[in-house]
């Protein structure tokens, strides 16, 4: 994620490298479907920080071949992953920002990419670095920014039962 100004003082977002998806060709041949930005869908704000949301089905297994796009028309939180879906996001996390305690129906693997963040359970904490991964399995969760560094993560999030 990079910032850049178009007034002094003043920063505006750019998003994260771009969303690459492979399907099939009319002959069955693996090809490139999708080379570009998440479409503007996908792109929000929320509590100090950017979120991606890159991909969602609404159930697995999901179909292979698909040539639709399901982030062109994705609608937040009224489109949480249904009871047998997922959804995939990447988020930049600026310094001093967080997540209040809340809880999802779904297990969510997460993955740091760049800085730091404290994962807070109800009975304890601990931070993540660079490399580091959780799973989470419905439990109640806050997250926090350690340091003075945005945090970029990413998170693939399966409906639980």
């Amino acid at each position: 994620m990079s910032e850049t100004s178009d007034k002094p003082g003043m920063r505006r977002e750019v998003r994260v490298g771009r969303r690459v998806v492979t399907g099939f060709d009319s002959d069955g041949k693996s090809i490139i479907s999708i080379d570009g930005p998440i479409p503007e869908a996908g792109v929000g704000r929320s509590s100090g920080r950017l979120v991606n949301w890159v991909w969602r089905a609404k159930e697995v297994p999901s179909p292979l071949v698909d040539a639709s796009d399901p982030m062109e028309t994705y609608v937040g939180r009224r489109d949480w992953p249904a009871r047998e879906g997922y959804l995939v996001g990447i988020f930049r996390w600026e310094p001093g920002s967080g997540y209040p305690m809340h809880t999802t129906p779904t297990i969510d693997v997460g993955f740091v990419l760049s800085g730091h963040i404290e994962l807070i359970v109800e009975r304890g904490s601990t931070v993540l670095g660079p490399g580091d991964c959780c799973v989470m399995r419905g439990t109640p969760h806050a997250w926090r920014v350690v340091g003075d560094e945005p945090c970029i993560s990413a998170a693939l999030m399966v409906a639980g039962k």
